[in-house]
């Protein structure tokens, strides 16, 4: 997934990203479940990138809320979809770097624990 992140983030980089493309990477995360394991997660992601809130019949199913955030992205201005844009690239930079704390913490309690093995090796 991260690979995937990086190139949606090498995407959003440039200025001038044609709505498909956004649409696209919007689509990509709320389907996501490793990014929003809960239907939950999507709400307070929507309205701090897009500032949209939904209906809770709507936040139930993903397939509703990717098929209205997908229409209200379509009829942004150009301003609000440059907005949008800043934010979601804020976002999806901000997901690379707390996963890759969360990587390297799970690398150092690894080498740790293999230090810790070879003591006990050693003990025997």
């Amino acid at each position: 997934m991260s690979t995937r992140l990086n190139y949606y983030r090498s995407e959003l980089k440039s200025k001038n990203v044609a709505k498909y493309k956004l649409i696209g990477i919007n689509s990509e995360l709320i389907l996501n479940t490793t990014i929003f394991p809960r239907n939950k997660d999507i709400v307070a992601f929507l309205k701090t990138i897009y500032n949209l809130t939904y209906r809770i019949y709507i936040i139930k199913s993903r397939t509703l809320i990717l098929a209205r955030t997908t229409r209200d992205i379509y009829e942004m201005d150009s301003k609000e979809y440059e907005i949008s844009r800043k934010k979601l690239l804020d976002f999806v930079n901000g997901y690379l770097e707390l996963s890759a704390k969360n990587k390297e913490s799970i690398t150092t309690n690894n080498d740790f624990s293999k230090w810790m093995d070879g003591i006990k090796d050693a003990d025997s």
